[in-house]
């Protein structure tokens, strides 16, 4: 899978697992998401041509909200849509909800 930056060592064979799934981890944050290749590239150039490479690092924290609209669920679908947001312990709420009543158009309508 590429090039590796970081290889975590298990401890014991009961730590084997865990440390692939670091390893796997760390190099896939570093190199997928945040340029990793070019992070790198830039700071070897840098040290090569002007004797000073320099890395920024920092952590960012960040929530992101989205907003999902549903048409037409059923009364089941609407059920099994709540369930999620009550598992969810808060994590998403259901803003609004509207009922619309729905005639069978084979049903004969009473003149108006």
């Amino acid at each position: 899978m590429g090039i590796h930056i970081w290889n975590s060592v298990a401890g014991g064979p009961e730590d084997v697992a865990a440390a692939q799934q670091e390893t796997d981890y760390v190099n896939h944050v570093f190199m997928q998401q945040n340029g990793g290749f070019m992070v790198l590239y830039s700071f070897v150039n840098d040290a090569l041509l002007s004797k000073a490479g320099i890395v920024k690092v920092w952590w960012e924290e960040r929530e992101e909200e989205s907003r999902e609209t549903y048409y037409d669920l059923t009364d089941d679908q609407f059920a099994l849509l709540a369930q999620d947001v009550a598992e969810s312990n808060g994590a998403m709420k259901i803003v609004a909800h509207t009922v619309h009543d729905v005639t069978d158009p084979n049903t004969p309508q009473a003149p108006s």
